[in-house]
């Protein structure tokens, strides 16, 4: 509010001067004429104050217009073009800013690509799927695109400003939509997590895309919700700041974060994961083993359909001999256990039929529907294609849609299938 008064009837933008240091023994001679130069350029109106001090000068450029407009963007780096036969130094509000979008411009590349392959891959990780991460990224960025334009809109053109008590100085500070990007492409990963978290675990459990998502959805949305609701009521209480600049921090994220939760999470990614169906956990084999092997999840103990009983992920140790892994199921299945025999797979055991066990025969099961693609049994998560049988030592992991039986020598062992162990 005190610029424009002080610009009235002034020649120039009060206080947004260069501010030039020479540094180097030079004649009063050389001093004049470097000056000279300086004040011919168009966007000059006057320079000011020629301080010499032993080897070092001082002196002031006043520019015409605004303090950090284009114009005195562009003296700044004029002035620092200017041959001198000596060393200078030029500083001021313009030059503070293009030194500013420099290094910002010079960084930020690095700082998005860091963040979106760190993005990418924990997403994989989480789901298995190649596409579920980039529909994360665009959806995140989609949010984002809504909070700048909010930003631009209010906050450097000036709509608004009454309702919401500030004066709109025409720009918005250059490290604040840096600021604003990462905390709320942080918080709207955040939700999404939550989100796409509750649909894999129910698409692993039941093998029904269109159930997952809207089981995701039901489990999650309320949450989701009621979190994003609550950091907007802080957020809008940081906007309420007579400082532009944090006025600015705070209404944009709070606007950023309930447009993820309301808009993003509750339509767009359930709309989106419906029309890419089961494509959505398509994966090529090699980050299928990748996924198999460094997999996250919650790592809680599943439960079949039927109530059977937690599904159990447990091999025995590489290299394990049939006696060994006999052994090792004895301590863990009690007597059934000496009837196990180990096929020929290093990864499988046979569990014998129910010709020659008192316990209940194993079963073949698969889900309603089955999975597409061959879930590996130490992924942390029981497979679509696997059911529980009471008192066995573990799952029975079909690859395929349908059971196999275990590798053997006599027709006793046609009855059996594969099972981890």
């Amino acid at each position: 509010m005190l610029s424009p008064g002080l610009r009235t009837g002034s020649t120039g933008s009060p206080g947004g001067g260069l501010e030039i240091l020479a540094e180097g023994r030079a004649t009063p001679a050389q001093y004049a004429a470097y000056t000279q130069r300086v004040a011919a350029l168009p966007e000059v109106v006057r320079v000011d104050g020629l301080l010499v001090k032993g080897d070092a000068a001082y002196f002031t450029v006043q520019p015409r217009g605004e303090a950090v407009d284009d114009a005195a963007q562009r003296l700044a780096g004029d002035v620092r073009a200017l041959p001198a036969p000596f060393d200078t130094k030029v500083t001021g509000t313009a030059a503070v800013l293009v030194d500013t979008k420099h290094a910002i411009a010079r960084r930020l590349p690095w700082a998005v690509a860091f963040i979106a392959v760190v993005t990418l891959l924990l997403v994989f990780l989480l789901t298995g799927s190649v596409l579920i991460p980039i529909q994360a990224v665009l959806l995140n960025a989609l949010s984002l695109t809504a909070m700048f334009g909010a930003v631009v809109w209010v906050f450097q053109d000036g709509h608004l400003s009454g309702p919401l008590g500030f004066t709109s100085s025409g720009s918005i500070e250059t490290t604040l939509p840096v600021l604003m990007f990462c905390v709320a492409f942080g918080l709207s990963m955040d939700y999404g997590v939550f989100l796409l978290s509750r649909i894999k675990e129910e698409y692993d459990r039941t093998g029904d895309h269109d159930a997952a998502v809207r089981h995701g959805l039901r489990r999650t949305g309320g949450l989701i919700t009621a979190a994003a609701v609550i950091l907007a009521v802080v957020m809008v209480a940081i906007g309420t700041s007579r400082v532009t600049s944090t006025k600015t921090l705070g209404l944009g994220i709070a606007l950023a974060v309930l447009m993820d939760a309301m808009v993003v999470r509750s339509l767009l990614v359930p709309a989106i994961m419906r029309l890419t169906g089961r494509a959505t956990w398509w994966a090529p084999a090699p980050l299928r083993r990748l996924h198999g092997r460094f997999g996250l999840s919650e790592g809680g103990p599943d439960t079949s359909p039927s109530g059977a009983g937690p599904c159990r992920h447990e091999a025995p140790p590489r290299g394990a001999t049939s006696d060994k892994a006999s052994e090792l199921v004895t301590q863990r299945g009690g007597p059934r256990a000496s009837s196990l025999r180990v096929g020929s797979r290093k990864d499988c055991a046979c569990e014998p039929s129910s010709s020659n066990a008192t316990a209940p025969a194993p079963r073949c099961g698969r889900s309603p529907t089955p999975s597409p693609r061959s879930t590996p049994w130490w992924s942390g998560s029981r497979p679509p294609g696997c059911a529980a049988a009471t008192g066995t030592a573990g799952w029975a992991t079909t690859p395929t849609s349908s059971c196999r039986t275990c590798p053997g020598t006599n027709s006793q062992e046609s009855s059996r299938r594969w099972a981890p162990g």
